[in-house]
Protein backbone atom coordinates (compact mmCIF):
# COMPACT_ATOMS: atom_id res chain seq x y z
CA UNK A 1 0.00 0.00 0.00
CA UNK A 2 1.44 3.49 -0.98
CA UNK A 3 2.17 6.04 1.85
CA UNK A 4 -0.20 8.20 3.27
CA UNK A 5 -0.17 12.02 1.74
CA UNK A 6 1.33 14.38 4.53
CA UNK A 7 -1.94 15.92 6.32
CA UNK A 8 -1.20 18.39 9.27
CA UNK A 9 -3.15 18.66 12.02
CA UNK A 10 -2.57 22.06 14.36
CA UNK A 11 -3.84 24.20 16.55
CA UNK A 12 -4.21 25.58 20.43
CA UNK A 13 -5.34 23.43 23.31
CA UNK A 14 -7.25 25.95 25.79
CA UNK A 15 -9.41 25.27 28.64
CA UNK A 16 -12.59 26.57 29.76
CA UNK A 17 -11.39 29.65 31.19
CA UNK A 18 -9.23 30.33 27.71
CA UNK A 19 -5.81 29.82 29.23
CA UNK A 20 -3.45 27.06 27.07
CA UNK A 21 -3.01 23.50 28.61
CA UNK A 22 0.60 22.27 28.21
CA UNK A 23 0.75 18.96 27.84
CA UNK A 24 -2.65 18.15 27.17
CA UNK A 25 -3.36 14.68 26.08
CA UNK A 26 -4.87 13.86 22.65
CA UNK A 27 -6.49 10.71 21.24
CA UNK A 28 -6.42 10.98 17.53
CA UNK A 29 -8.66 8.07 15.96
CA UNK A 30 -9.20 7.66 12.18
CA UNK A 31 -10.80 4.85 10.25
CA UNK A 32 -7.25 3.14 9.86
CA UNK A 33 -6.18 3.33 13.49
CA UNK A 34 -5.57 5.77 16.38
CA UNK A 35 -2.39 7.54 18.07
CA UNK A 36 -1.49 9.35 21.51
CA UNK A 37 -0.24 13.00 21.10
CA UNK A 38 0.58 15.81 23.91
CA UNK A 39 0.64 19.74 22.90
CA UNK A 40 3.96 21.18 24.45
CA UNK A 41 4.51 23.62 26.84
CA UNK A 42 2.88 26.71 24.67
CA UNK A 43 -0.50 24.86 24.48
CA UNK A 44 0.02 23.74 20.32
CA UNK A 45 -0.73 20.11 19.32
CA UNK A 46 1.04 18.86 15.93
CA UNK A 47 0.34 15.80 14.09
CA UNK A 48 0.44 14.36 11.17
CA UNK A 49 -2.40 12.21 9.91
CA UNK A 50 -0.37 10.07 7.62
CA UNK A 51 1.31 8.65 10.91
CA UNK A 52 -2.31 6.82 11.59
CA UNK A 53 -3.39 6.65 8.33
CA UNK A 54 -6.52 7.98 7.74
CA UNK A 55 -9.63 7.97 3.84
CA UNK A 56 -10.45 11.64 2.46
CA UNK A 57 -13.79 12.94 3.63
CA UNK A 58 -13.75 10.79 6.84
CA UNK A 59 -14.78 12.32 10.30
CA UNK A 60 -11.60 12.11 12.43
CA UNK A 61 -11.98 12.00 16.41
CA UNK A 62 -9.52 13.43 18.36
CA UNK A 63 -10.37 12.71 22.41
CA UNK A 64 -8.89 15.80 24.54
CA UNK A 65 -8.00 16.09 28.09
CA UNK A 66 -6.15 18.35 30.55
CA UNK A 67 -3.44 16.53 32.53
CA UNK A 68 -5.63 16.68 35.68
CA UNK A 69 -8.55 15.08 33.79
CA UNK A 70 -10.98 17.63 35.06
CA UNK A 71 -11.70 19.27 31.57
CA UNK A 72 -12.14 17.43 27.96
CA UNK A 73 -13.01 17.75 24.80
CA UNK A 74 -14.63 14.95 22.40
CA UNK A 75 -13.22 17.41 19.60
CA UNK A 76 -14.20 15.76 15.57
CA UNK A 77 -13.48 17.24 12.03
CA UNK A 78 -13.54 16.11 8.36
CA UNK A 79 -10.82 15.51 6.45
CA UNK A 80 -10.51 17.77 3.15
CA UNK A 81 -7.54 19.64 1.83
CA UNK A 82 -4.22 19.73 3.09
CA UNK A 83 -4.09 20.23 6.55
CA UNK A 84 -6.20 21.41 9.19
CA UNK A 85 -6.03 24.41 11.94
CA UNK A 86 -8.52 24.19 14.65
CA UNK A 87 -8.36 25.67 18.57
CA UNK A 88 -9.71 23.46 20.61
CA UNK A 89 -11.64 24.24 24.06
CA UNK A 90 -12.22 22.50 26.73
CA UNK A 91 -14.96 21.93 29.12
CA UNK A 92 -15.11 21.06 32.57
CA UNK A 93 -15.96 17.50 33.33
CA UNK A 94 -19.73 17.06 34.63
CA UNK A 95 -19.30 12.99 34.73
CA UNK A 96 -17.27 10.80 36.67
CA UNK A 97 -15.05 8.32 34.90
CA UNK A 98 -13.75 4.95 36.54
CA UNK A 99 -15.73 5.49 39.25
CA UNK A 100 -17.58 2.47 41.54
CA UNK A 101 -21.27 1.91 41.71
CA UNK A 102 -21.76 4.26 44.62
CA UNK A 103 -23.57 7.84 44.65
CA UNK A 104 -22.74 10.14 44.37
CA UNK A 105 -20.52 9.19 41.68
CA UNK A 106 -17.26 12.05 41.25
CA UNK A 107 -13.99 12.22 41.59
CA UNK A 108 -11.28 15.02 42.21
CA UNK A 109 -8.43 15.01 40.74
CA UNK A 110 -6.72 18.54 41.83
CA UNK A 111 -6.53 20.49 44.76
CA UNK A 112 -5.16 24.04 44.51
CA UNK A 113 -4.21 23.17 40.63
CA UNK A 114 -1.92 20.39 41.80
CA UNK A 115 -2.84 16.93 41.33
CA UNK A 116 -3.94 15.30 44.34
CA UNK A 117 -1.26 12.75 45.66
CA UNK A 118 0.39 11.78 48.83
CA UNK A 119 1.93 15.00 49.49
CA UNK A 120 -1.12 16.97 48.00
CA UNK A 121 -3.95 15.17 49.82
CA UNK A 122 -7.66 16.59 50.00
CA UNK A 123 -8.13 18.95 52.69
CA UNK A 124 -10.89 17.59 55.97
CA UNK A 125 -11.81 19.71 58.80
CA UNK A 126 -12.90 18.40 61.89
CA UNK A 127 -16.83 18.72 62.52
CA UNK A 128 -17.44 20.52 66.05
CA UNK A 129 -20.95 21.34 66.56
CA UNK A 130 -22.12 24.83 67.72
CA UNK A 131 -22.96 24.83 71.52
CA UNK A 132 -24.70 27.54 72.91
CA UNK A 133 -25.92 26.34 76.51
CA UNK A 134 -23.65 27.26 79.27
CA UNK A 135 -24.04 27.04 82.77
CA UNK A 136 -21.13 28.03 85.16
CA UNK A 137 -21.05 27.17 89.22
CA UNK A 138 -19.26 29.46 91.42
CA UNK A 139 -17.37 28.70 94.58
CA UNK A 140 -17.64 30.47 97.42
CA UNK A 141 -16.13 33.95 96.53
CA UNK A 142 -18.35 33.93 94.01
CA UNK A 143 -15.93 33.57 91.20
CA UNK A 144 -16.72 30.54 88.30
CA UNK A 145 -15.50 27.32 89.36
CA UNK A 146 -16.93 25.25 87.13
CA UNK A 147 -17.93 26.32 83.66
CA UNK A 148 -19.92 23.55 81.02
CA UNK A 149 -21.79 23.83 77.57
CA UNK A 150 -23.78 21.68 75.44
CA UNK A 151 -26.61 21.48 72.85
CA UNK A 152 -29.76 23.75 73.51
CA UNK A 153 -31.73 21.91 75.55
CA UNK A 154 -29.76 18.75 76.99
CA UNK A 155 -30.32 18.19 79.89
CA UNK A 156 -27.78 18.72 83.20
CA UNK A 157 -28.36 14.74 83.57
CA UNK A 158 -27.67 13.62 80.47
CA UNK A 159 -23.79 12.62 79.34
CA UNK A 160 -23.76 15.57 77.05
CA UNK A 161 -21.89 18.51 78.51
CA UNK A 162 -18.20 19.71 78.30
CA UNK A 163 -17.02 20.81 81.55
CA UNK A 164 -13.79 22.83 83.05
CA UNK A 165 -12.79 23.63 85.99
CA UNK A 166 -11.06 26.73 86.42
CA UNK A 167 -8.67 27.45 89.25
CA UNK A 168 -7.30 31.05 90.62
CA UNK A 169 -4.40 31.99 92.32
CA UNK A 170 -5.88 35.74 94.19
CA UNK A 171 -7.55 37.48 91.70
CA UNK A 172 -6.71 35.48 88.59
CA UNK A 173 -7.25 32.58 86.71
CA UNK A 174 -4.33 30.44 87.01
CA UNK A 175 -5.53 27.05 85.13
CA UNK A 176 -8.64 25.68 83.22
CA UNK A 177 -9.01 22.27 83.10
CA UNK A 178 -11.13 19.75 81.19
CA UNK A 179 -13.42 17.21 83.11
CA UNK A 180 -11.66 13.68 82.35
CA UNK A 181 -8.91 15.26 80.93
CA UNK A 182 -10.81 15.88 77.42
CA UNK A 183 -12.87 18.60 75.66
CA UNK A 184 -15.12 16.20 74.62
CA UNK A 185 -19.10 16.32 74.98
CA UNK A 186 -19.09 12.82 76.92
CA UNK A 187 -19.83 14.45 81.10
CA UNK A 188 -22.72 14.88 83.00
CA UNK A 189 -22.92 18.05 84.73
CA UNK A 190 -24.75 17.20 87.74
CA UNK A 191 -21.88 15.06 88.40
CA UNK A 192 -18.76 17.82 87.76
CA UNK A 193 -17.61 17.86 91.43
CA UNK A 194 -16.86 14.49 90.97
CA UNK A 195 -14.71 14.19 88.08
CA UNK A 196 -10.96 14.39 88.03
CA UNK A 197 -9.89 17.38 86.15
CA UNK A 198 -6.53 17.91 83.76
CA UNK A 199 -5.96 19.15 80.43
Amino acid sequence: MAPYASYLVYGYIRNSLNGIIANASLVVETSVGNKHYTSNSDGIYLFDLAEIGYADGETVKIDVTEPFNNELKNHTFVVSGFSNNEDISLSVRTTAVNTTGYSPKSIIHTIGNKPVTSENLFPTQAYIPQYDQMRSAVSGSTRPEYVGDAAPGTKTSVAKWRIKKIGYSGNASVSTLFAGGTAEFDKIWDNRASYSYGG
